[in-house]
């Protein structure tokens, strides 16, 4: 999913260019103030299906600022941070908050002044779209097989071989059965021999994505059980932001480390009662 957050306040009806492009795809929160210039309905309407969650905050001195990145926060708790996340504003102080959730963990998050320009659409939409693994390793393996010798029709049937075992656990196993079925004793092995290096390396890319997906949910779930707790405790989102931020950081560390970083943060007595309130959570 995408998700835009439109600073209203800053970029007014200018900001909304693009609406009619949007698909089922993307989510559109607008910020905005009672001081805030009122949409026509003209520029409503572009938005079809697709229209924006209305959020009307106080109009105080960067209090829309403060509440858009709470949010942001919140849905990043609530959707994942494996979802890409764009502020729609001309507001530059965006960017070190954008630039320390990319730092931090790899966030998908980026600042632009309206919706989807045509030009971007036109070229999203004829860009050849990014391969897979499983599109990478035909292609590959279709290569590889071609290139040794082999004609086309062999070698996608290779191909198709390798494509239809993707998901078996013991694929390496599977595809030397078939193509020594499909190719006979003396032809088999030598193709075997080519596209099991490609196999392997692609499902070792592919476990280490997983791994690294998995490392980065568990981040998330620490995270967002921390800043719930904190929340409940009636702490303030300053010390919720930073607390959280520092376990996430620090949780595999151990709790000795989490707990001298809070320390150090807030001194003793205060630290002592904030490391109280996480203990629970924290593995």
């Amino acid at each position: 999913m995408r998700f835009y957050l439109i600073d209203f306040e800053n970029v007014g009806v200018k900001g909304l260019k693009g609406a009619e492009f949007l698909t089922s795809n993307d989510v559109v929160h607008l910020f905005s103030t009672k001081n805030a210039a009122k949409i026509p309905t003209a520029e409503l309407a572009k938005f079809k299906d697709h229209l924006p969650a209305f959020h009307e905050v106080p109009a105080k001195s960067q209090s829309l600022d403060m509440h858009l990145v709470s949010f942001m926060g919140y849905l990043m708790c609530e959707k994942g941070i494996d979802q890409e996340y764009i502020i729609i504003s001309n507001d530059t102080d965006y960017d070190n908050i954008i630039k320390f959730w990319r730092e931090e963990k790899g966030l998908k998050l980026y600042r632009q002044n309206v919706l989807i320009t045509e030009e971007k659409k036109k070229k999203t939409t004829t860009k050849e779209a990014v391969k897979d693994e499983k599109t990478a390793l035909n292609d590959a393996v279709q290569k590889v097989v071609s290139k040794a010798g082999h004609g086309q029709k062999e070698s996608a049937r290779v191909a198709k071989i390798v494509a239809m075992h993707f998901k078996d656990e013991d694929i390496l196993t599977v595809v030397h059965n078939e193509l020594r079925n499909e190719f006979g004793e003396e032809k088999y092995l030598k193709i075997y021999n080519l596209v099991k290096p490609l196999i392997s390396k692609t499902k070792k890319s592919i476990a280490k994505k997983n791994e690294e997906n998995k490392k980065t949910n568990d981040t998330t779930t620490i995270n967002c059980n921390i800043q719930k707790a904190l929340s409940k405790a009636k702490y303030d989102t300053t010390i919720i932001s930073k607390v959280a931020s520092l376990v996430s950081k620090h949780h595999t560390e151990g709790k000795q480390i989490i707990y001298r970083s809070i320390i150090k943060e807030y001194g003793a007595e205060e630290g002592l009662k904030i490391y109280n309130v996480i203990k629970p959570l924290i593995k």
